[in-house]
């Protein structure tokens, strides 16, 4: 696990102050080409009135800096962009592309930087509305870019586009989708052919309305023309799509957040495939049941070497009491929806309800190794975020487990038994009872299980529910690792 701070290693201007409430050095998204790790987040420069600018970086697989470069406004505005926004994409020419807006202006930006990560070109799109140009995103066609996403009507009402543009940037044809009446958002896309695209979308059923809505698939020739388009039934069992992969056999294979036990702002996650008559094959749910609005949920989709894919986003688990904790999610699975492992990541920090952890971006390493990239928060601190684990998801250690990187404070002693154990184990602490301490159970692939205040000088860890394999354990108090270890489970 590799964590990366920006404002240690970069050159003076780079500033951590949290400024018009954002965050600084994050990492928002990334993407691995030919071996490289380049990414892109926001960051402030201290020698430019503390304006907000676009963060570049570039590592290499072993997550050592290999380049960094903050790009300001021409214009002196702030430079902003967002989780949820789309892609950073590498261009076949060479270099990069994405999208970006500036903060006080009514437009949206498409940026291409070379793979130094210097800016080649900056094309902005204007918009007289009050507020327009959300979540923008890029692929690129042999011609150039198409952008997607939504921008905001005079109305107030949200229109899904789609826009392509040549490889300047300059527009070729604009389009609006959907009913002007209904709020919506088109949320991918992928190339069925040289010639016809697949967009994805979600509607609201109820103007400005959260959490009633359909999905939408649109096919889009090139030069502007709608073919055919698909919508489900409000409140679809196969979830608002959020992300959609084309799979070998003509399927179409949706991530969406599909709606709990009919109530239309509780969902989960779900994947589901379509046939080519888009008849709903299966569906499979995973991970926590929360909000709409809530921070579960995939933010990138990426195939594996071995015909699997691989998921990036950020979840949550029990805290055991208070909040929950936030985490960065990692999830293998096949073309058929089956899980193959998941996993709970957060950074070297000590775990704290104010700290939080979130993926904006996966991709995969020609060894088959897997790097996720995010932000992980010390309080109000942000910091770039690095997680590589090997393609069946452990760590890259030895024991395919957690490593410490704190050393036990020697004046305190605690037990941990019994060790192999059945049901439960002991935490014993002699002489010295901690104050705020906590003990945290992980898995064999470094997945958090378990967080449990150690709250006296004899305190009982369940192991029950748990299958036999073996376990590691950290002891905090605090930012100091008291004691750390490994555990099995034998029954």
């Amino acid at each position: 696990m590799l964590l990366l701070n920006t404002s240690s290693i970069a050159q003076p201007g780079f500033n951590i102050a949290d400024d018009f409430g954002y965050p600084n050095n994050e990492l928002y998204k990334m993407v691995v080409h030919n071996d490289t790790i380049y990414g892109v987040g926001l960051a402030y420069d201290t020698t430019a009135n503390s304006k907000q600018g676009l963060l570049l970086v570039k590592y290499d697989t072993l997550g050592n800096l290999l380049k960094h470069n903050l790009v300001m406004d021409s214009f002196g505005d702030h430079l902003t962009m967002d989780k949820h926004w789309g892609k950073m994409i590498p261009t076949s020419g060479g270099g990069l592309a994405f999208n970006a807006a500036p903060f006080f202006r009514n437009s949206a930006m498409l940026v291409k930087v070379s793979n130094d990560l210097e800016v080649e070109f900056i094309k902005e799109y204007a918009d007289s509305n009050l507020a327009s140009n959300f979540h923008y995103r890029v692929i690129e066609i042999d011609s150039g870019y198409v952008l997607y996403g939504f921008v905001q009507a005079s109305t107030l009402i949200r229109r899904p586009f789609i826009r392509r543009v040549d490889k300047s940037g300059e527009i070729v044809w604009d389009n609006l989708y959907g009913n002007p009446e209904f709020s919506g958002n088109i949320l991918d896309i992928e190339m069925l052919n040289d010639s016809v695209l697949v967009a994805g979308s979600v509607h609201n059923m109820i103007s400005n309305t959260s959490g009633i809505g359909r999905t939408s698939l649109y096919f889009v020739h090139l030069d502007g023309t709608l073919l055919d388009e698909w919508h489900s039934a409000p409140e679809p069992s196969i979830g608002y799509l959020r992300r959609l992969e084309l799979l070998d056999d003509g399927g179409i294979l949706i991530y969406g957040l599909a709606i709990v036990d009919g109530v239309n702002n509780i969902v989960q996650s779900a994947f589901s495939k379509l046939d080519q008559d888009f008849n709903v094959l299966w569906t499979k749910k995973y991970g926590r049941i929360k909000s709409l609005t809530a921070a579960v949920i995939f933010r990138e989709i990426e195939p594996t070497i071995d015909g699997n894919f691989i998921a990036a986003g950020e979840s949550a688990i029990d805290s055991g009491s208070g909040p929950s904790l936030s985490t960065g999610w990692l999830m293998k699975f096949s073309p058929e929806g089956d899980s193959i492992w998941s996993r709970y990541d957060m950074s070297e920090f000590p775990p704290h309800f104010f700290n939080t952890h979130e993926f904006g971006g996966v991709g995969v390493l020609s060894s088959g190794s897997i790097i996720a990239g995010g932000s992980a928060s010390e309080g109000p601190n942000e910091h770039i975020w690095l997680v590589k684990v090997t393609n069946d998801g452990c760590l890259e250690t030895i024991d395919c487990g957690l490593v410490p990187t704190y050393e036990p404070a020697p004046e305190v002693e605690i037990s941990v038994f019994p060790n192999p154990c059945i049901d439960y184990v002991n935490i014993v602490v002699d002489d010295y009872l901690p104050k705020d301490a906590k003990v945290l159970l992980y898995n064999s692939v470094g997945q958090l299980l378990k967080y449990q205040p150690v709250t006296s000088d004899w305190n009982t860890l369940k192991m029950d529910g748990l299958s036999p394999g073996l376990y590691f354990y950290k002891i905090w108090e605090g930012e100091a690792l008291l004691k750390s270890g490994k555990l099995v489970k034998v029954k």
